[in-house]
């Protein structure tokens, strides 16, 4: 086992307000710092290179509280709605309770899948 070289990429991130190292840091809060540095990665990549970007979300809603739910969608909506974004940015977020998405019912299309079957809630 090779435990250094470059094939290893660690990132060590620092979580300023709990003054810890984000690996101290709960599911929640790792969540959002996670999805920070992919809004900043998600912005370059919107500014700089003509390509459009899917991004999906897979049960990443139910780890965050209401407040940074609400600012992730706001900030990919504003995203979104940028005139040099329009058709660039697909985003799919995937979870088990509807009313965990209800900040962002009114922009975007929802469907509950049972049982194999997809219906439009």
């Amino acid at each position: 086992m090779t435990t250094f070289g470059p094939h290893r990429s660690d990132l060590e991130v620092f979580y300023t307000p709990k003054n810890q190292l984000a690996e101290k840091c709960s599911t929640g809060e790792q969540k959002m710092l996670l999805s920070k540095f992919l809004m900043g990665f998600l912005k370059y990549l919107l500014e700089n290179i003509n390509t459009p970007v899917i991004l999906l979300f897979d049960d990443v809603i139910s780890h965050l509280d209401f407040a940074n739910r609400v600012l992730l969608f706001e900030q990919l909506i504003g995203l979104q709605q940028q005139t040099s974004n329009k058709g660039m940015l697909q985003v799919f977020f995937t979870g088990t309770h509807l009313n965990a998405f209800e900040a962002i019912l009114p922009y975007a299309q929802s469907f509950e899948v049972d049982h194999s079957q997809v219906r439009t809630v």
